[in-house]
This record gives structure tokens, C-alpha cells and sequence, in this order.
């Protein structure tokens, strides 16, 4: 167990002796990590993946300390404030963040507890993931008309969907069935073209 101590003397008229007081500090020793109503513990490092516009709240859960330690979160290495309480023998910090946008994608969440500036402060982090809508759809190409017994090519972009958009092409509102389809991505979540190839 890590502790401070420290010495007092005192000197008395003709005599001197000392007192040694012995304060203890004993650091934190289980910081457990949640994720909204889930009461699964985050333990691989990510939280989600959530919906882009939903909203996030982690609530971090600190055992053990002498004195009560400081809980504090931290966003991308910046302080945040949170809501602190003390509940039976742990503290508790939980962080609210409302309307998540793609901004905040892969933004790191660190909970840190400390009660001594002579130790490693306790300390966990996670990593956002989040499922985006797509930014754009656009057909690239629309033919001005159409002959009978002709292929027509037709494509399709897509931007900024995460995971990778699932692509339907429709024809009077009913799914296409007839021809080629074909999908090419450009990046992670950045740019997909789908082309189709048509019979009139």
C-alpha cells in the first residue's frame, strides 16, 4: 500500500525529543467506467458505436482512497466539468453530452481520480464510435432520354455514411432487379460511387 509520512519534532527547555505523526494517503483502487444505462463495464477501450445526433452520458465509479480522491473528466486531453456525488463508500463523476455530431468521431473520454500529487493519478479512457448518415446522395450522370435494345450506364454518389451506405436503386418506386450493379469506395466512410447498368 503506498502512503505519505511525514516527521514533527518538538524541543522542550533543557530536553529534546520527537513525535512522529504518520498521515496516510492511500490512492483510489478501482475506477470502473459505463456507458448510459448499461451497467456492463467499458472494457475494450470504445464506447458505442452510438447514432450520430443521439446522446452520450458516462458515468465514471471510483473505489477506495484516503482522503476522497478528485474524480475529473477529460475530452481530448481538455477538463471538463461533470456531475460529482458521493454515494455509500465510491465516488461518482457523470459526463452528459448532448446531440452527438461526426465532429466528435474517435474523440477520447479519460476519467482520472487522484488524491496525492506524489502518485500516478488512477485514470481511464475510451474512444467514440459513431454510425453516420450520409452527407450527399447525387445521381452523376442522367440520360436526357432513352432508346429501346440500348445499355445505359448510371452512377451513384454517396458521401460521408459510416459505416459504408447500403445503395438501392429504385425504378417506379420498386427495387431494380434488372442488369449490373456494381459499388466502389473511395476511404473509410468518404465516397461511394454505384453504378448500374440498364436495359430499356
Amino acid at each position: 500500500m503506498n502512503y505519505e509520512v511525514f516527521g514533527h519534532y518538538k524541543r522542550d527547555i533543557g530536553q529534546e525529543f520527537g513525535t512522529k505523526i504518520y498521515i496516510c494517503k492511500v490512492p483510489p483502487n478501482k475506477l470502473q467506467m459505463y456507458a448510459n444505462s448499461d451497467r456492463r463495464e467499458l472494457t475494450t477501450g470504445i464506447v458505442g458505436p452510438l447514432e450520430e445526433g443521439s446522446d452520450l452520458i458516462l458515468r465514471c465509479e471510483v473505489r477506495g482512497g484516503k482522503p476522497p480522491p478528485t474524480v475529473s473528466w477529460f475530452i481530448n486531453d481538455r477538463l471538463v466539468e461533470g456531475e460529482l456525488d458521493s454515494i455509500n463508500h465510491y465516488m461518482v463523476n457523470k459526463l452528459t453530452v448532448r446531440h452527438l455530431t461526426r465532429e466528435q468521431l474517435n474523440s477520447t473520454f479519460k476519467c482520472q481520480a487522484s488524491n496525492t500529487k506524489l502518485m500516478t493519478p488512477v485514470e481511464k479512457s475510451v474512444q467514440l464510435e459513431l454510425q453516420l448518415k450520409p452527407l450527399s446522395v447525387k445521381i452523376l450522370n442522367k440520360p436526357m432520354e432513352m432508346i429501346s435494345d440500348q445499355d445505359y450506364l448510371i452512377k451513384c454518389e454517396v458521401t460521408g455514411s459510416r459505416p459504408r451506405a447500403n445503395i438501392t436503386w429504385l425504378r417506379d418506386k420498386r427495387e431494380f432487379r434488372r442488369g449490373s450493379v456494381s459499388i466502389v469506395s473511395l476511404g473509410v466512410f468518404r465516397v461511394i460511387y454505384a453504378r448500374v447498368v440498364i436495359t430499356i
